[in-house]
């Protein structure tokens, strides 16, 4: 009984630890790695910029394949 309630309390720390992080920030790029069976590559994410659609406003999101040089335009968050 002691361990499912220990399990229980540590479960519901972890999420809330997770769910407090700040996602979205201009100021951050992601990198996410791909897998391919010609080997490994890089994306990588970033916020920049704005957008009015509609009378909403949403923030551009670019990307970039393995070059901090060149980002192009992916969506809208």
């Amino acid at each position: 009984m002691n361990r499912k309630i220990i399990l229980t309390g540590l479960t519901i720390l972890l999420n809330l630890s997770l769910f407090a992080q700040n996602f979205i920030s201009p100021d951050k790029q992601w990198n996410v790695r791909l897998s391919t069976t010609f080997g490994y590559s890089t994306e990588i994410y970033k916020i920049e910029g704005d957008s009015l659609v509609n009378s909403l406003l949403y923030s551009k999101i670019w990307v970039s394949y393995d070059s901090l040089e060149t980002f192009t335009f992916k969506g809208l968050l």
